[in-house]
């Protein structure tokens, strides 16, 4: 199997869904590796979020290039999760791992991540080791502020 065959196959179930979450912890779970990750909100119903992911897929490979993971949380539907499973595969943005967030009270997601945040989309955060937000970053994706901010938690 080729790598992104299976990098695919590990992230996405047999019949092409995504896992379902229901919380920020799980997200922080699904990280391949330990220590600061990024947690990416977007959907595929987003126009912001689709006109987005080339910017996304420029913070995963510097992400990647530094160890720090990049998970990406779908806001769609989890019916909806064979499509976003395809999206995905058709975008390539380069997430570390991706699943469906459904979280029927958004409240605990919103007050764990940033209190000021009010759902929009796309939404990015960088949380340090301890699983504690330190940057919190609305609408497209500002790669250079990222990194910058993330170099401030590793050596």
């Amino acid at each position: 199997m080729k790598p992104l065959a299976l990098a695919l196959a590990l992230l996405v179930g047999g019949d092409g869904s995504l896992p379902v979450v229901r919380s920020v912890d799980e997200l922080i779970r699904l990280a391949p590796r330990r220590g600061p990750v990024v947690l990416h909100f977007w959907a595929t119903w987003c126009a912001a979020c689709v006109r987005d992911m080339p910017e996304v897929h420029r913070l995963a490979q510097r992400l990647g290039q530094r160890g720090i993971s990049l998970v990406g949380a779908s806001l769609d539907a989890p019916g909806k999760a064979g499509e976003v499973a395809a999206f995905l595969e058709k975008e390539q943005p380069g997430f570390d791992a991706s699943a469906i967030l459904d979280s029927p009270d958004p409240k605990p997601i919103v007050e764990r991540l940033d209190p000021a945040w009010d759902a929009q989309l796309p939404a990015t955060f960088l949380l340090d080791a301890s699983g504690r937000t330190v940057g919190a970053y609305l609408g497209p994706t500002p790669v250079a502020k990222i990194l910058d901010d993330a170099r401030r938690l590793r050596p």
